[in-house]
């Protein structure tokens, strides 16, 4: 029965679907306009109980941005799903800044991280409906 429960348990490279983590990604916006600076744009799916606990992960995401001295520009409305009917949700925000990755240290957050390269400029139906298999 053990051994049937670690099956259905679906990873994302060590990371329960179930579990509370961020999928993410960055690429050069297809919105760029600062000069010759390219703005980048940040696909963020955050996976937690509350939705509150959700938002809060988004906050501190978007004041880590700002504390480099960037604005921080919301692209598309913010979406949530529910992971595979149980208690976790999914918030995904997309974000253009003008921050580099490295800088932004995600793993400060002290929650389990992963990028996803598939997480990327598509229609935003596109997207949704690539975190809906996924987590549903």
């Amino acid at each position: 029965m053990e051994n049937d429960k670690k099956k259905s348990i679906k990873m994302i490279k060590e990371i329960p679907l179930e579990s509370k983590h961020i999928r993410w990604n960055v690429e050069i916006s297809k919105d760029n306009f600062h000069m010759d600076i390219p703005l980048a744009r940040y696909y963020f799916a955050i996976v937690d109980k509350r939705d509150a606990y959700r938002k809060e992960i988004s906050d501190k995401i978007i004041t880590k941005m700002t504390k480099t001295g960037s604005s921080v520009i919301q692209i598309e409305s913010p979406f949530e799903i529910q992971v595979k009917k149980g208690e976790y949700g999914l918030l995904f925000v997309t974000y253009d800044a003008l921050v580099k990755p490295e800088i932004l240290n995600l793993e400060n957050l002290n929650i389990p991280i992963r990028r996803d390269y598939e997480l990327k400029g598509k229609k935003v139906l596109d997207i949704e409906d690539y975190l809906t298999r996924i987590y549903e």
